[in-house]
């Protein structure tokens, strides 16, 4: 990774300033206090960030229709309004779904929003908490799992696929909280995102291959200035 300017001492003297002190502290660790190399890193953290937003994006929307699937078929096309299915709902789970329908009646100014924009409303979390053993029983998991994710293999469970789910989740905000991805083992999470689309559709898992720059970016670490050539 090239720089495309020059980093005078007043360019990362502002770059610093205004970035504030603390946000690269870490850079900073991970540079050996040399700060040019924290500003390359740093540069590199967020072109890593870039590569996972469209794998991070289509496994995001591909598992809360997924698991939207077996809501569906266990409530009903209007399940986001079911009475039965708010009831089997913990707490908070139950007023984010209040909450979501109430914005989508004042946003389409309707009292039956549709359930594609309460599934777009509804936080990543709220789908994967669908999938802890609290709704076991309820959403009949046992039953129901091939349901979501047809393409699961023999024996895999679905505590499996929570686990999974949860990881990606946690990288999931990282990134959108720009917070430093790059200490991580990337390479991992990013398998663990086809593979977890690839429970749902290997179709979905090729898509992301041929159209992510993920391994080229992350081939791209810049090198320390002391390094040889």
């Amino acid at each position: 990774m090239q720089s495309d300017f020059s980093y005078t001492p007043h360019v990362l003297g502002e770059i610093f300033y205004y970035l504030s002190q603390s946000r690269f502290q870490n850079y900073m660790a991970y540079a050996d206090r040399d700060k040019q190399l924290a500003i390359h890193l740093y540069r590199w953290n967020v072109e890593l960030s870039e590569s996972l937003y469209w794998p991070l994006q289509t496994v995001e929307i591909a598992f809360r229709n997924a698991i939207a699937a077996t809501l569906r078929d266990r409530f009903g096309a209007g399940w986001h309004l079911n009475g039965h299915f708010h009831r089997i709902l913990a707490e908070e789970h139950r007023l984010k779904l209040r909450q979501a329908v109430a914005r989508q009646k004042r946003k389409r100014k309707s009292e039956r929003p549709t359930e594609d924009a309460v599934i777009a409303d509804m936080p990543f979390g709220f789908w994967t908490s669908l999938l802890t053993a609290r709704y076991d029983v309820p959403l009949k998991w046992n039953h129901n799992i091939r349901r979501s994710f047809p393409h699961i293999p023999r024996g895999c469970s679905r505590g499996t696929i929570a686990g999974s789910a949860d990881r990606i989740r946690d990288i999931r905000n990282r990134i959108a909280h720009h917070e430093p991805i790059l200490h991580l083992k990337l390479d991992r999470k990013y398998g663990e995102i086809k593979t977890l689309l690839d429970w749902i559709s290997p179709d979905l898992r090729w898509f992301v291959e041929h159209s992510c720059a993920f391994d080229s970016a992350w081939r791209g670490r810049p090198p320390h200035p002391d390094t040889p050539g």
